[in-house]
C-alpha cells in the first residue's frame, strides 16, 4: 500500500479516537521500518571503508554522512541511543535556548572569562605539584595535560611560593587598598585585588577594602589566632556596620586558597598587561608584582619596593 493510500484509509476511519490509534500505530510501523532500511545502509557504508573492527571505518562513514564518528558508532550499534518511546534521538546534550543572539553573545563572553579564569589556575599549580615531588607522568596522568606541556612549565618555573601566614595575607589586603591612589585612574585595580583577596579569606572590609572599625570580636590576638575558616564563621555571625561586609568570592578561589587566588591573579594580571594602554599595563604589573613578592617571600614588601614594583 502506498503512503498516499494508507493516508486515506487512516482518514476514512470515523471514530476519531481509533484514527488516532491507527495512525500513531502505523507511523511507529513506518518508523521501525525507515529506520531498519537506515541502519543497513550504514552498516554498508562502515563496511565499505573497511568494517567496524578497522581504525577509522566509522570516522570514514561519518564525514560521508556530515555526521561525527561517535553519531555513526551509537546510530548503528545503538550505544546510547534513544528509546522507541523517545520523542527523538539525541546525540550529545541539546543546544541551550537563548531570547536572542545578544543574550547568546552575552554567556559566551561569560564562559570565555570563567575559561580564562580556569587556565589561569592551571600553570602555577602544575609548576608547585612538580615542585612538591611530583612525577611528570603522574601529572599527565591525572590531568591530561600532555608531557611537552608539563615540561615546558617546569623549564619556565619562576620558583616556588611559600607558606604565607594568615595575619600576612589580611595585611596585603590594607596594603593594596592603600595603594590604590598611587595609581590614579586606574586605582580601582588596587581596591579590586584587595576585596578579592578578602572574600578569599573571609576579611570584612569596606567598600574600598580598607580595614573597619568593627566589633572587638573580629580583632585583636585571639581574633588573628583563628584560621581563615574560623574568621570568616565568626565575621557572618557578628554584625557589621554600615558599609562593611566580606565581600563574595568565586567558589574556585575559595576552594584554591589565597595563594592560589593570588598565583591566578598574577597571570590574569600578566596577560592583560599586554593590552595597548602603557598606563593600564604599568598599573596592572604594579599590583600583580606586590601579590607577587607577598607570595614568594612571605612579607609585605617595603616602600621601597613597593615603588620599584
Amino acid at each position: 500500500m502506498s503512503l498516499e493510500d494508507q493516508a486515506a484509509s487512516l482518514q476514512a476511519i470515523s471514530d476519531p479516537a481509533a484514527r488516532a490509534k491507527a495512525a500513531a500505530e502505523a507511523a511507529r510501523d513506518a518508523t521501525a521500518t525507515l529506520r531498519s532500511i537506515e541502519l543497513a545502509a550504514i552498516a554498508d557504508l562502515v563496511d565499505a571503508h573497511g568494517g567496524p573492527q578497522k581504525y577509522g571505518s566509522f570516522a570514514a562513514a561519518g564525514r560521508e554522512l556530515g555526521r561525527s564518528a561517535e553519531a555513526v558508532r551509537k546510530r548503528l550499534l545503538g550505544t546510547g541511543a534513544a528509546d522507541e518511546s523517545a520523542p527523538y534521538e539525541q546525540e550529545g546534550e541539546p543546544a541551550r535556548y537563548f531570547d536572542s543572539a545578544e543574550e547568546a553573545l552575552d554567556a559566551l563572553r561569560d564562559w570565555h572569562i570563567h575559561q580564562t579564569h580556569n587556565l589561569a589556575h592551571r600553570d602555577p599549580l602544575v609548576r608547585g605539584a612538580l615542585a612538591a615531588g611530583l612525577a611528570p607522568r603522574l601529572v599527565r596522568d591525572t590531568t591530561g595535560l600532555s608531557l611537552d606541556t608539563i615540561d615546558r612549565l617546569e623549564a619556565t618555573s619562576a620558583g616556588t611560593a611559600v607558606d604565607v601566614p594568615d595575619r600576612v595575607w589580611e595585611d596585603t589586603v590594607y596594603h593594596l587598598a592603600a595603594l590604590a591612589p598611587e595609581l590614579g585612574r586606574y586605582r580601582a585595580l588596587a581596591r579590586g585585588a584587595a576585596r578579592d583577596l578578602a572574600g578569599v579569606i573571609g576579611l570584612p572590609v569596606d567598600q574600598e577594602g580598607r580595614q573597619p572599625e568593627t566589633s572587638e570580636a573580629l580583632h585583636g590576638p585571639e581574633f588573628a589566632a583563628l584560621s581563615p575558616l574560623e574568621k570568616a564563621e565568626r565575621s557572618m555571625a557578628t554584625e557589621l556596620p554600615g558599609g562593611v561586609e566580606i565581600p563574595v568570592a568565586d567558589t574556585q578561589d575559595v576552594l584554591s586558597g589565597p595563594d592560589g587566588w593570588a598565583a591566578a591573579f598574577c597571570a590574569e594580571a600578566e596577560a592583560a598587561a599586554g593590552g595597548e594602554d602603557p598606563e593600564l599595563a604599568a598599573a596592572t604589573r604594579h599590583v600583580a608584582a606586590v601579590i607577587r613578592h607577598v607570595r614568594v617571600t612571605g612579607t609585605l614588601p617595603t616602600d621601597e619596593e613597593t615603588a620599584r614594583a
